[in-house]
């Protein structure tokens, strides 16, 4: 009886999951289009965006690989499935993230209507759907359907899913759950497939300004730029009505923090609250930790965290202010400073760790890159930044030197000379301040202007090695070159720290092996804040490329951008000192 039981609850779940699946799928079946290369590769795709009446698809990469001559693919949709339509092929990126956007003019008869897409955390176990297969919009029933087992992707951004229905041709079709899109479908392992996640996606998309118009699960869209920026706004403005920051001379809120105009920081610190008043909180820092000479006064740098909260987390915006406290100094804390008289030929170890840092002269420079080249992103707008001298870290941070400082590796590659990886924005923090109680020394990270100086090390060209760059100067997916240049080696992992040519200013590995996080928040338009290091953000910039990617992520004006809390297995981090 007990055995007959559970045998009746299987089907009674497996009746629920084929009809829960109807009606997610019946909304995106008219969204999936048939790829099609006639007589080469067969799959499938979904539609994210429109835009000036042309649709945006999106399908795995190997699907419209190595076609031929003027070759393009022809695309089907659901309600007109006997009438293809030529595609264009906007933007591609190979294995092992397969991914291509595709653009067709939209056909008249197809009415395309946004759907959901969902993010992460999913349930787990959960029972998951993808239309397309055998070159017809078939969706699995019952148990052909799909069992995504982890709630979150994995460290490559893919879905793993337990699955027996999917077969060769299914490649880019949409994967979904009882809400929405959760990722495109990429491989076939018999018993299994793999997906690339959802949120890889839509960056993927929205990189190059190209229209991602999926609504979020909750059935709001998501927002752009702009309207972020006028979030931003309506709270500054808010918070410029707070009698309590009059005491500040022309304070500038931005959402980060902003340092006075008296020469600046000499360290960064965290505020020490000392009391709040409704939805003002207000924090000072000690007087002994921000003492600094200013001509013959000493000043205090004091600092007011504006906290505006409705029924909800606070939004933090700090304000700087600078206090005179005596007509002549005044016990000043004494501050080491890294200068060419402690340096031998601009070079210096930090002796607790024994990490090397090269003297980088400040000068301005053209940041981003010019219209002609090529595999250039939207958001590389060149413009003149100015830096001043800073002390940059020879190599990126080894994992012995996590070591020293954490006392854990997290890195997926071990090697004490291999550099740590698996590190967020937030453990780089953390480091950060454990190394300035050992070194009673402040470093930080590189904003993005200093990173892309130091990169190019006095080159306007794609790679600080030229207009092309290979296998043998920089640890990077080399079965994908740049443009026209030669293959090379695929070594898929990381390598020792300085295993490849210095660049100009003997930096090592600013092309490849990690990715390297920035203090700067990412702008789509720069805005000024490529110069600035945030203490909050969104998103913040990562640049330099990985042993993942192909050449054309190495480029030095590539911007890359995640969460503060987004970790992986090609990103890592190196140090600098002001100078």
């Amino acid at each position: 009886m007990h055995i007959k039981t559970i045998h009746c609850l299987l089907i009674l779940l497996t009746l629920f999951s084929a009809a829960h699946a109807a009606p997610i799928t019946d909304a995106y079946r008219p969204g999936t289009v048939r790829v099609s290369m006639p007589g080469m590769n067969e799959g499938f795709g979904f539609i994210v965006g429109e835009r000036d009446n042309e649709l945006y698809i999106l399908t795995a990469e190997h699907v419209v690989k190595d076609l031929p001559g003027s070759a393009a693919p022809q695309v089907y949709f659901y309600r007109d499935q006997r009438k293809a339509v030529t595609a264009e092929v906007l933007i591609r990126e190979p294995k092992p993230f397969d991914a291509a956007l595709l653009r067709v003019a939209k056909p008249k008869r197809i009415d395309w209507q946004p759907q959901s897409f969902c993010l992460p955390p999913y349930q787990s176990p959960e029972t998951v759907w993808f239309i397309g297969r055998d070159k017809k919009w078939f969706v699995p029933k019952g148990r052909d359907a799909g069992q995504l087992n982890d709630s979150e992707p994995n460290y490559k951004d893919q879905l793993e899913i337990s699955i027996s229905s999917v077969r060769p041709g299914t490649s880019g079709a949409p994967l979904l759950n009882s809400r929405g899109l959760i990722g495109m479908i990429i491989e076939d392992k018999v018993n299994s497939a793999r997906a690339i996640a959802v949120r890889k996606l839509q960056r993927f998309v929205m990189h190059d300004n190209y229209p991602w118009d999926l609504l979020s699960c909750g059935g709001e869209t998501l927002a752009s730029d702009k309207q972020r920026e006028q979030e931003v706004s309506k709270k500054q403005k808010v918070i410029t009505e707070q009698s309590s920051i009059k005491k500040f001379k022309n304070p500038e809120i931005n959402g980060e923090r902003i340092w006075s105009d008296h020469g600046g920081p000499e360290s960064h610190k965290y505020c020490e609250q000392k009391g709040y008043d409704h939805a003002v909180t207000y924090a000072e820092q000690k007087a002994d930790d921000c003492l600094h000479s200013k001509g013959n006064r000493c000043v205090k740098r004091t600092s007011t965290d504006i906290c505006i909260s409705k029924n909800g987390p606070c939004a933090i915006y700090t304000l700087i202010g600078c206090t005179a406290i005596s007509s002549k100094i005044v016990a000043p804390v004494k501050k080491e400073k890294i200068s060419v008289l402690t340096a031998q030929n601009n070079r210096w170890t930090e002796p607790k760790t024994g990490m090397a840092f090269i003297k980088i002269p400040g000068k301005c420079f053209n940041m981003g890159s010019p219209d002609s080249e090529k595999n250039r992103g939207s958001d590389e707008k060149q413009h003149e930044v100015c830096v001043k001298d800073f002390w940059m870290g020879k190599t990126e941070v080894t994992q012995a030197q996590w070591q020293k400082v954490m006392g854990n590796n997290p890195s997926s590659f071990k090697g004490d000379n291999k550099p740590v990886e698996n590190i967020s924005w937030n453990d780089t923090r953390d480091f950060l301040k454990k190394l300035k109680t050992r070194s009673g020394k402040a470093s930080r990270l590189p904003s993005e202007a200093e990173w892309e100086y130091a990169a190019r090390a006095g080159t306007s060209t794609p790679f600080n090695t030229g207009n092309c760059i290979s296998s043998e100067q920089a640890n990077y997916n080399g079965d994908y070159p740049y443009t026209d240049c030669p293959k090379g080696q695929y070594r898929e992992q990381t390598m020792d720290v300085a295993a490849f040519p210095a660049n100009d200013f003997g930096l090592f590995d600013m092309h490849g092996n990690v990715w390297e996080w920035t203090c700067s928040a990412y702008d789509k338009n720069y805005n000024g804040k490529e110069s600035r290091c945030a203490d909050r953000a969104e998103d913040y910039v990562l640049r330099g490329g990985s042993w993942y990617y192909d050449a054309k992520n190495l480029r030095s004006a590539l911007r890359n951008w995640y969460a503060p809390d987004y970790r992986n297995y090609d990103v890592g981090f190196r140090v600098v000192y002001s100078e």
